[in-house]
């Protein structure tokens, strides 16, 4: 789809929902990918991320505290699948995976965070144990579930911003325009 400057792709994912998919978003000023309620990467995720300035990607649960957690079994092996919730350190992977050899790595902000199965500081720190094994250092940020921040744009891109933004003209086919699309 094409929307003012921004073309936006779906990419795929396996999750147990109808179609589930995420998003690359392409503008003039770079790339953004958004990927949550995914329980396994795609060759589509990899390449997505690859292109992208700033990443927006699920690090849902610890797979201890999911394994030692309140939930019945059923639905901690639900968490656990190919089709459920990526873990910590599969997000580490599949960064690592999507940015090895990046000349410019992204800025990342972990989505998705489980507020029974994680906590801000230990998904941070898998992620980034995973991605110093591949020799990367990346800018990330565990987003909080409820707060809004300010907006990440790519010309003016702060550390620990929270909402992403995007503002479209009008135009002939839409007077009023968008305004700023949130994500």
């Amino acid at each position: 789809m094409q929307v003012g400057d921004a073309e936006i792709l779906n990419i795929p994912v396996r999750h147990d929902a109808a179609d589930p998919c995420g998003f690359l978003i392409r503008t003039p000023g770079g790339s953004v990918t958004v990927l949550t309620d995914l329980g396994s990467p795609s060759l589509g995720a990899l390449e997505a991320i690859g292109e992208s300035r700033l990443v927006v990607l699920e690090a849902n649960h610890d797979e201890t505290m999911v394994r030692r957690g309140p939930y019945p079994a059923r639905l901690q092996r639900r968490i656990l699948s190919d089709s459920g919730h990526l873990s910590n350190a599969d997000c580490g992977e599949l960064l690592a995976r999507s940015l090895g050899g990046s000349s410019c790595p992204p800025t990342v902000w972990l989505a998705h965070l489980s507020q029974t199965n994680n906590r801000p500081h230990l998904a941070m720190q898998t992620v980034q144990r995973r991605l110093a094994r591949s020799g990367l250092r990346l800018d990330l940020h565990p987003l909080p579930r409820r707060e809004i921040n300010d907006t990440w744009r790519p010309d003016t891109a702060k550390a620990g911003i929270a909402q992403l933004s995007f503002d479209f003209p009008s135009t002939e086919e839409d007077p009023w325009g968008l305004g700023a699309v949130g994500l």
